[in-house]
């Protein structure tokens, strides 16, 4: 149950979460057809990039230099992605929220606790110091994380062909990935609909399409 839905500020953030292959691009284009027959000024984003620069700094995350011994290291990894998203958050989000927009992004930081925290073996709370740093406590309005168990998802991964560096690490990565998305539920549940994501795609969305109704209605005073 969605208890953390506030009443006064301008906008409204929400972040997709999810392992690979639960289906965030999909939905995320269910949700924009969605909002665009809504009377709220609606803006779809993505992490890592948002911005120009940003955008620039997620080629490089997400495909690496193709440099062998001197591709990122984990670290590395891990502040390429805080770059990208203090500078999305500072020039892209936190304006659109101030000008009262909802805000819709596929992935946020949930994504670098899970992959560069779980999947990599990156300490979290080391992950959450830095975050503490740079972005401050600002979070998500809400938190939609698509679930399902990652030996499922395997052969819907390999069908899209080509994979970047993180979808290339594997069942063991996407398991340790999961277990992160699911322990944060654990510490912030008010913050998460957990959206079980192995059923039919209308029922998946049809679940997330009442809880941003729910939003519309309460943190927009829309009748719906």
């Amino acid at each position: 149950m969605i208890t953390s839905i506030p009443s006064n500020a301008p906008g409204f953030f929400i972040a997709l979460e999810g392992i690979d292959a639960t289906g965030k691009s999909t939905i995320a284009n269910m949700v924009t057809e969605f909002m665009q027959r809504q009377e709220v000024d609606f803006i779809r984003t993505r992490e890592p990039g948002g911005t120009p620069s940003a955008e620039i700094l997620r080629e490089l995350v997400i495909w690496g230099t193709g440099e062998g011994k001197d591709d990122w290291t984990h670290m590395t990894e891990a502040l390429l992605y805080l770059a990208s998203r203090v500078q999305h958050t500072e020039v892209l989000i936190k304006p659109s929220l101030q000008a009262g927009k909802l805000v819709f992004c596929e992935r946020y930081y949930d994504s670098t606790y899970a992959h560069q925290g779980g999947g990599r073996k990156i300490d979290v709370s080391t992950l959450k110091q830095l975050h503490a740093l740079t972005i401050g406590s600002f979070k998500p309005d809400l938190i939609i994380l698509l679930d399902g168990d990652p030996v499922n998802l395997q052969e819907r991964m390999i069908a899209r062909g080509k994979l970047d560096r993180l979808e290339k690490e594997g069942l063991e990565f996407q398991q340790r990935s999961r277990q992160i998305h699911l322990d944060q539920v654990q510490e912030d549940p008010g913050r998460y609909l957990v959206v079980d994501v192995e059923r039919p795609i209308e029922e998946v969305f049809a679940e997330i399409e009442q809880t941003l109704l729910n939003v519309l209605k309460h943190h927009f005073k829309q009748t719906v």
